[in-house]
């Protein structure tokens, strides 16, 4: 079962997103992918994703921690909004929902040096 949790990022700003999972490497065969979209939908290609980002195995998680990094670039085009958000790990045809819900992008005051 997926951890909801609820986010909040200022557009443009760094971020990182950190999970406790076991074990502590990923194969070749297994993918980690965060998307976020302004709904949730049917789509297989996730073609309405403001932001899709991956970490393909084989891949060392330090102390058991998953992070993923996210840059200024990453969120600078999305705008100001409400959308939702999920972590999955794929392994073949298999498929978990690690975390999920919703996510505020919001305005930012200063945006110039980002780009």
């Amino acid at each position: 079962m997926a951890i909801k949790k609820n986010l909040e990022f200022i557009r443009g700003e760094t971020r990182t997103i950190s999970l406790e999972m076991d074990p502590v490497t990923l194969t070749e065969a297994e993918t980690l992918r965060f998307t976020i979209k302004p709904e949730y939908d049917n789509d297989l290609t996730d073609k309405a994703a403001v932001l899709a980002k991956q970490i393909q195995g084989p891949a060392e998680l330090t102390d058991g921690i998953w992070t993923m990094f996210i840059h200024p670039e990453d969120t600078i085009e999305i705008e100001p909004g409400k959308y939702v958000y999920d972590l999955v790990m794929t392994s073949g045809t298999d498929r978990v929902v690690l975390l999920e819900g919703k996510i505020t992008i919001k305005a930012a005051a200063t945006l110039r040096g980002v780009k």
